[in-house]
């Protein structure tokens, strides 16, 4: 997965800087299975036939998740 940034300058958070350089998505993906209610609660109650935006997605990696699931999802994130 390709980071963009929509500005000119870097992020500002330490925090977020080692999270995009320590994680893989590989790593993320596999959150997904581990995050068993949070995926539950999604799968339960956003509709499969709208237009998901998943603002403040970092990785991504419920954009990826859902969309393998059958979901029209798009994510943002700042950093």
């Amino acid at each position: 997965m390709q980071k963009k940034f929509l500005y000119d300058s870097e992020p500002e958070s330490n925090l977020w800087d080692g999270m995009w350089t320590t994680r893989t998505i590989e790593q993320e993906l596999e959150a997904c299975d581990l995050e068993t209610p949070a995926r539950d609660l999604f799968l339960a109650y956003i509709p499969k036939g709208g237009r998901v935006i998943d603002g403040g997605c970092g990785f991504g990696k419920w954009v990826i998740c859902l969309k393998r699931r059958g979901y029209d999802i798009v994510g943002i994130d700042n950093n």
